[in-house]
């Protein structure tokens, strides 16, 4: 759901760390990988409404520092990631329940070299329509989605084209009083069609993923912290392992 109208600092610390890649033998399956993450997303939700739905915008970057070991291989990468704005998103409120969308613009702005194998930078435009619900109760239940597909344009660089990819996160919590949510959630990604391009050398390479875990988020006035534990499973074509996030949320 759209908060209030207003400015919001969203920062978001993580780590990642995975042991495998599953994949049926084309690539190393054990490996020691791992990406720490810096995340600055700026909303502004503005007091006006279009079609009836408060609307606002936004804007993310990211840094990224990069680990792998597999054999004998060691690679580091660090820098900052690709640029990501959505222009306009819409959020229509009908009391308990509140729904809307958007769509996220992904810029080729971060870190890539085509002969390297860790990149920060995706070297490619992507957009992505979403579509969001919450079902809320104050001081009760809450249950929230938002489904994503991302439409991925060529890398150049590399003659490669990624795949359509599907993926959606989930939060299923419950409210105590006014400040705390203690909850479960996760996401759930595939890759819909195949990749392509000269670059493509291990075929089409479809991905799937699905996590779940435990999340805790307090509110201080203007000001909430969130932590979440997301265990990953049923790989395939991905890296299979944790995800830890430590968020905060300023209101301006």
């Amino acid at each position: 759901m759209l908060p209030p109208p207003g400015t919001y600092l969203l920062n978001s610390v993580g780590h990642y760390q995975a042991a495998s890649f599953k994949n049926p033998g084309l690539l190393f399956q054990d490996i020691d990988f791992s990406i720490t993450s810096e995340s600055v997303r700026v909303v502004h939700i503005t007091e006006k409404r279009l079609l009836g739905a408060r609307y606002g915008n936004y804007v993310v970057a990211a840094f990224l520092d990069m680990n792998l070991r597999a054999a004998n291989l060691h690679l580091h990468k660090a820098g900052f990631a690709d640029l990501v704005v959505a222009p306009a998103i819409l959020g229509w409120d009908r009391a308990s329940f509140h729904g809307g969308g958007g769509i996220d613009i992904n810029l080729p702005s971060g870190k890539y070299q085509s002969s390297d194998f860790l990149n920060p930078g995706r070297h490619y435009y992507a957009f992505t329509p979403f579509l969001f619900a919450t079902l809320f109760a104050q001081g009760g239940p809450e249950l929230s989605a938002k489904v994503m597909f991302d439409i991925n344009s060529k890398n150049d660089a590399s003659d490669y084209r990624s795949g359509n990819e599907l993926h959606a996160d989930y939060a299923a919590g419950w409210h105590f009083g006014q400040k705390l949510i203690a909850g479960a959630g996760g996401y759930y990604y595939r890759q819909m069609t195949p990749d392509k391009g000269s670059g493509a050398r291990f075929g089409d390479f479809k991905g799937r993923v699905a996590s779940a875990g435990p999340y805790l988020s307090y509110k201080f006035g203007s000001f909430s912290l969130t932590i979440k534990v997301q265990h990953e499973m049923g790989a395939r074509n991905r890296s299979e392992g944790d995800k830890y996030w430590l968020k905060t949320v300023m209101v301006f």
